[in-house]
């Protein structure tokens, strides 16, 4: 199952993004739930999780420590409000969610979460309307990003997709270092990359778990972003924030 906003501030890249994945999954063959756009609220994704049941749950949207929000930017899952997600494995490509969001998730059932410790940040040459696929900068982030739905498509152990995600954000992190280093945000693809994959957090029933509602604090020079929110760091391009 698939959940994809596209109204929700600065969500376009990430719905575009996800749509890649859900033309993988059917190109395999596989049987998806695709909650999309205005669609990716609250209510119509309770409706088809009990409705079909599915045995994964793939969410892009806005988060925090505590929750994950929809097209409208409501809720759609909080730490007191998660056990539809039980007996489901999870990724959720948002900021934050692993604090304490994740534990809670895991706690009410699911047997296997992924998601982001940090406020998940990428890197665009134009904008976050369209597809990041056809930017230089932000293919690499929504790539890796997007790794581990594929590899879970494909057959992967959970823990197996974890490590190709990080493998796919090594190889984006190798690029800007070795082989186009000379281009002109190639610095900032870097080090948000790193940022990144090191945020990516797994977390399985029966581990030991810490919790937390602090919020990362970045700041770049005299800017300051806290969730999601973008700002120039140059003329071009823009740093986004899920």
């Amino acid at each position: 199952m698939f959940v994809r906003p596209i109204n929700c501030h600065d969500c376009g890249n990430g719905f575009h993004a996800l749509g890649h994945v859900v033309d993988y999954a059917q190109q395999q063959g596989q049987e998806i739930i695709d909650i999309a756009g205005e669609d990716a609220n609250k209510d119509p994704v309770y409706t088809a999780i009990d409705s079909n049941n599915p045995s994964h749950f793939y969410g892009f949207g806005h988060g925090s420590s505590t929750r994950f929000t929809g097209d409208s930017e409501q809720d759609i899952f909080t730490v007191n409000e998660c056990d539809k997600l039980a007996g489901k494995e999870v990724y959720l490509l948002s900021c934050l969610t692993a604090n304490s969001l994740g534990p809670a998730i895991i706690q009410n059932g699911a047997t296997a979460y992924a998601g982001y410790r940090i406020s998940w940040t990428w890197v665009s040459d134009s904008g976050s309307d369209g597809d990041p696929y056809q930017d230089l900068y932000a293919k690499g982030f929504y790539e890796s990003a997007n790794e581990l739905w594929v590899a879970l498509i494909d057959g992967a152990s959970f823990e197996m997709a974890v490590q190709a995600a990080i493998d796919k954000y090594n190889e984006w992190i190798d690029y800007w270092f070795d082989v186009n280093p000379e281009a002109p945000q190639s610095q900032d693809a870097l080090m948000w990359l790193i940022h990144d994959r090191n945020g990516l957090v797994a977390l399985y029933p029966g581990m030991e778990m810490e919790t937390t509602t602090n919020w990362p604090l970045i700041i770049i020079g005299a800017s300051i972003a806290i969730g999601l929110a973008y700002f120039v760091l140059k003329p071009a391009p823009m740093l986004k924030r899920a």
